[in-house]
């Protein structure tokens, strides 16, 4: 395949994603991708998209798993290597905005999301095969608590770990919006949220005491989380979608 051809294909490939979100992910010479994958935009896969053919995974094409997601973001979280020397426990993370199937009601209701697979998957042996093993997603709950407004469209997430090889301080700052307008002094306000997740290493507990087990990764941020470094952080996070929708045409 010559230079020019394969130019032209990634053209191609470029104006069918052109509108939609996405997000990819290259690490360790393999390149993750999270996007539509056909020229309609109705179907949406998680992928391992290239490396070994027989380790090119992706999510099974189910609204109970991706349903008409919104993309914004990828991010490698590499695991301590003293408890993670073959390297096989690191995780990829994509965060996205998607319908929501679980609520009933007369118009359609997003959710904010986070989903996670293994970097060392290579699918199913019977079930699952060619498929993700490892995927999990959880909601992202961003609520103003005095007023009870609830931001369901995750727009942007900034990730940054305070200490080095220490996955454990990763924190994800997250800019959040609502599909519904707020109203205030009888106008519209375009209010936007900025909420914090930390990850955290954790134990699982066991669930023999009865007791529920805590199968997530994520806390509950406090007030005293939210440090000067934060929100450093968020303003770089604000001035890069401020110049980028100024940048465009």
């Amino acid at each position: 395949m010559s230079p020019d051809y394969i130019f032209k294909l990634r053209a191609t490939m470029a104006s069918m994603i052109e509108g939609e979100k996405c997000s990819s992910m290259y690490t360790g010479g393999i390149l993750y991708t999270a996007a539509t994958s056909n020229i309609l935009g109705t179907l949406f896969d998680i992928s391992r998209a290239t490396g070994q053919e027989q380790e090119r995974i992706r999510t099974e094409r189910s609204i109970n798993w991706l349903s008409d997601p919104e993309f914004v973001s990828s991010v490698f979280i590499k695991q301590d290597e003293d408890n993670n020397p073959t390297g096989d426990d690191n995780k990829i993370y994509f965060f996205f905005t998607e319908v929501a199937k679980e609520y009933d009601l007369y118009t359609t209701v997003k959710v904010p999301r986070v989903a996670r697979v293994c970097k060392s998957d290579v699918g199913g042996m019977k079930t699952l095969q060619r498929r993700w093993t490892t995927f999990i997603k959880a909601q992202l709950v961003c609520e103003d608590r005095a007023s009870g407004q609830r931001y369901n469209i995750l727009t942007d997430v900034y990730t940054t770990q305070h200490t080095p090889s220490d996955p454990s301080s990763t924190h994800f700052y997250g800019l959040f919006t609502s599909q519904w307008y707020i109203w205030r002094d009888g106008r519209k306000d375009g209010e936007r949220a900025k909420p914090s997740f930390a990850l955290n290493r954790g134990q699982k507990r066991s669930r023999r005491d009865g007791k529920k087990g805590n199968s997530g990764i994520f806390r509950k941020l406090t007030q005293s989380d939210w440090t000067e470094e934060c929100v450093v952080a968020f303003q770089k996070l604000k001035d890069a979608l401020l110049n980028c929708h100024a940048a465009s045409p």
